[in-house]
């Protein structure tokens, strides 16, 4: 920590100066992807093009209204007095651990509390523990921890980061749409394709945030303490977008939802050419998990939308997650819907060399891939289960006894438990 101060104070504690000083450096923006003049050919006709260039070179930016130099100094000085939350405290074993492969990896940068104010614009998040689930490489759910920055926690000033943020400078996410687009992709491919099965699988992009540089400015409005979790005079700057901070889901889809597009335009590509179009993790992938024949095509109802599909399907995308509606009508339909996200994601991505500068992994999460991405008739979509052979939307098992165990804890309970928090979870 003292020494990236001290080299801070040779830029004099300009951190856009310092990071951008050697463009050869594994903290410089971009660092996660194909150089730019190798990605332009392939998106410079896509409308968010000039964003992601921007992203890739400069870093994800936040619009902010202005906040009054005395008020930034007064946020700064009662953020760092506040330390942590009580989430991030309790879990202080987890969250070190976590803090530190942050660190290793080059996502965070130690620094020292006691000289932040030295930092133009320094201003101090509080971070959290955040506790959910995931899934593991057989597809069971496994508990899983978040770490959380709490950029909508306000201080003196009485504005938080969240609250500064112009939203009319963000890119309008279309990923809310996404759960609704997609089940008109497979209800328009049963009504175009009623005898033919419908196949399902999805991909994640591996610490989707982590892999794309915050600009200068936002790395110092998220500066995190750790006082009260290591006992030392630390601070990490954070170099990736958080988990919190109101812009990010923005400035990832940027990305993801231009690679997505790009997996469809794959899918059309004539002709496919397999012996040299087969995607890196191709491997992963598993014969199709198919429905037994004595179950029934549901007949689909005529749509008031019409998605205009065609053979080749389709892929939708949230943020992170890819998915994709594919028909078995050959193997080569089928080696399109399930090789073309991969071949997207392998297009934007830098591969992985032997040298990294520092630890990386495949943008791909391959352990959640093992589990979601082979071929399906039935997968799990944002925590529904979708059934395509029978053109069913089912609450899935787990969330249904989880479910029904809030909803039995406020009836047992009445007014004196309050389920808000456990619902939002869920």
């Amino acid at each position: 920590a003292k020494y990236n101060m001290e080299i801070l104070h040779q830029f004099n504690y300009n951190i856009k100066t310092a990071i951008m000083h050697d463009p050869n450096s594994p903290l410089h923006p971009g660092l996660e992807f194909r150089p730019v003049s190798i990605l332009a050919p392939v998106f410079k006709h896509h409308p968010s093009w000039s964003r992601i260039h921007n992203i890739l070179t400069s870093g994800g930016h936040y619009p902010l209204l202005p906040l009054s130099h005395d008020c930034t100094k007064s946020d700064l000085e009662e953020g760092i007095a506040f330390g942590n939350h009580k989430s991030a405290v309790e879990s202080q074993s987890w969250m070190m651990e976590s803090l530190t492969k942050e660190i290793i990896r080059g996502w965070q940068v130690p620094l020292l509390s006691n000289n932040l104010h030295r930092i133009p614009g320094a201003l101090v998040t509080p971070l959290g523990c955040a506790r959910g689930t995931t899934i593991n490489q057989h597809g069971d759910r496994i508990p899983k921890n978040r770490l959380t920055h709490n950029q909508s926690m306000k201080f003196g000033s009485g504005f938080s980061i969240n609250s500064r943020v112009i939203e009319a400078q963000l890119s309008p996410s279309q990923c809310g749409y996404a759960f609704i687009r997609f089940i008109h992709l497979i209800v328009a491919l049963r009504l175009k394709f009623p005898s033919a099965r419908i196949l399902l699988n999805k991909f994640d992009f591996k610490s989707a945030y982590r892999r794309i540089h915050n600009d200068p400015d936002a790395i110092a409005h998220g500066m995190v303490t750790l006082g009260d979790l290591c006992g030392k005079n630390i601070a990490l700057a954070s170099l990736r977008l958080t988990f919190g901070g109101k812009p990010c889901p923005s400035i990832f889809s940027e990305t993801s939802e231009a690679t997505c597009d790009l997996a469809n335009a794959i899918a059309r590509i004539a002709p496919w050419d397999m012996r040299n179009d087969i995607p890196t993790h191709a491997t992963i992938l598993q014969d199709p998990i198919c429905l037994g024949n004595d179950i029934p095509f549901a007949p689909a109802l005529p749509l008031l939308v019409d998605p205009c599909v065609d053979e080749h399907g389709g892929s939708e995308v949230f943020v992170n997650d890819v998915f994709s509606a594919f028909l078995d009508l050959s193997q080569d339909h089928m080696d399109r819907g399930q090789f073309s996200p991969l071949l997207a994601i392998e297009t934007l991505s830098r591969p992985l060399h032997k040298q990294e500068p520092l630890p990386r992994d495949d943008m791909l999460a391959l352990e959640k891939a093992v589990a979601e991405d082979t071929p399906t008739e039935t997968l799990i979509v944002l925590g529904w289960e979708l059934n395509a052979r029978r053109l069913l939307v089912i609450l899935p098992l787990c969330k249904a006894q989880d479910w029904s165990t809030q909803v039995h804890q406020s009836i047992v309970h009445g007014s004196t438990w309050s389920p808000t928090k456990s619902w939002t979870h869920l």
